[in-house]
């Protein structure tokens, strides 16, 4: 089943449940952004920086430090363009000293930026001893990753002065993959209504392995 199907799901199960809430006021709604990180080689997004990630979530509190939760983010990767003419050049002359008569590739690369969905639902287990309270969440769900567009530039042939204008077709794809999650952080109450949540999580997607690792702050507000 695609993600788009769950996006809707869960972002109507997030504005019926408010309504639901019971007096005890268990239900919180989070605000939450920081930075998603990834390894730089052996990934789906190699070609593509760390990202920024946004999302919004509640939670609901089914036992003293024992809590439902479900969030809907979104991450985006920023590809940074990178020139090789000059480093084919270095090269070529290293190779020319060889034998080598030249040496043919892209003269620089070209991209658009990844954008990844994800839908979670899962657990957070606090401690109730202290005003700053650590915790254990796990998650599940499904992640929606649209692959930026890679453009090539090549010269024309070996010999040439490179042709800006010159591209090969553009590849982008988007890769639909559920994932599971472990997370660390803290709790941190600054009044009785809002409170602060600090969280490192790392999440592995089951089918092609790629791992991330967000790194967010949140609100977090007593309904």
């Amino acid at each position: 089943m695609k993600t788009r199907y769950f996006v809707p799901i869960i972002s109507a199960a997030l504005a019926l449940l408010p309504i639901l809430a019971p007096a005890q006021n268990r239900f919180s709604l989070e605000i939450f952004g920081g930075r998603t990180y990834h390894p730089r080689h052996g990934h789906t997004i190699t070609g593509w920086d760390d990202g920024w990630t946004v999302g919004l979530g509640i939670s609901y509190a089914i036992l003293p430090g024992f809590l439902l939760t479900a969030n809907e983010s979104f991450s985006n990767f920023l590809f940074t363009p990178r020139t090789i003419y000059p480093l084919m050049m270095m090269a070529q002359r290293r190779a020319s000293e060889r034998g080598v008569t030249s040496i043919f590739g892209p003269i620089g690369v070209h991209g658009d930026n990844t954008q990844m969905n994800r839908t979670a639902i899962g657990v957070r287990i606090t401690s109730t001893q202290t005003s700053v309270r650590p915790f254990l969440s796990l998650e599940t769900g499904f992640t929606e990753l649209h692959v930026g567009k890679i453009q090539e530039e090549w010269p024309r042939n070996p010999g040439e002065i490179p042709n800006p204008g010159h591209e090969n077709g553009p590849v982008g794809s988007t890769l639909t993959n559920g994932f599971g999650s472990i997370g660390f952080g803290i709790f941190a109450p600054l009044n009785t209504s809002i409170s602060l949540i600090v969280e490192s999580k790392w999440f592995d997607t089951w089918n092609n392995g790629s791992s991330y690792f967000p790194v967010t702050a949140a609100v977090s507000i007593q309904l």
